[in-house]
């Protein structure tokens, strides 16, 4: 694992097309930039931080082989901050695990084995339910993995070529999405067809 500074790894990501959503600029999120920029929110048929081995899956998928990005999207990259106290002891025992030092600010760039820490943080930002947000973004740049609410995920991606790729591979690894509606879908969803 390397510590990369957020100045550092803001300009990698600028390079690849990544930075804040041009649509709402205000955003912490990142984001692919370019126009035909889409995501997808993933609503696995049991919480995905409960799961470990669905996310292993979904983070192989996503690297497919390559190195991993893992940046807090908020407050310029540190790791830590308050307003999270009901899932302070987790966050803080999964920084732990992973050799974060306390008061880090900025970026970790995983090699391609150390997949499974990446797998872990983002298990502790579902768990978190948004208040710890958090971005994965392989080396090839073709994906985010974002944190959502409910235990859901979501992945953004820089076309919907590589959304229905990724969505793919995903399924081909055994990922499946429960098949009644979901009561927490809303108006922004992009598969939400409006009448």
């Amino acid at each position: 694992m390397q510590l990369v500074s957020t100045t550092e790894f803001l300009a990698w990501a600028t390079s690849h097309g990544i930075g804040r959503s041009p649509e709402y600029p205000h955003s912490e999120t990142l984001w692919f930039s370019g126009a035909e920029a889409t995501w997808y929110r993933y609503r696995p048929t049991s919480p995905a931080g409960h799961d470990l081995q669905l996310l292993d899956r979904v983070v192989e998928v996503a690297a497919a082989g390559s190195p991993l990005w893992a940046f807090p999207l908020e407050r310029g990259g540190s790791w830590m901050a308050p307003g999270i106290e009901p899932w302070d002891g987790l966050v803080r025992a999964e920084l732990e695990y992973a050799r974060i030092p306390v008061g880090y600010v900025g970026a970790i760039h995983l090699a391609p084995e150390e997949a499974h820490l990446a797998t872990r943080l983002l298990a502790a930002a579902i768990e978190a339910q948004s208040l710890w947000p958090l971005t994965l973004i392989p080396g090839h740049a073709r994906c985010l993995l974002l944190a959502d609410e409910g235990g859901d995920f979501l992945g953004a991606f820089p076309d919907d070529g590589a959304r229905v790729g990724f969505t793919r591979a995903l399924v081909s690894a055994g990922y499946q999405e429960p098949v009644e509606p979901d009561p927490r879908v809303s108006l922004t969803d992009p598969w939400l067809d409006l009448q």
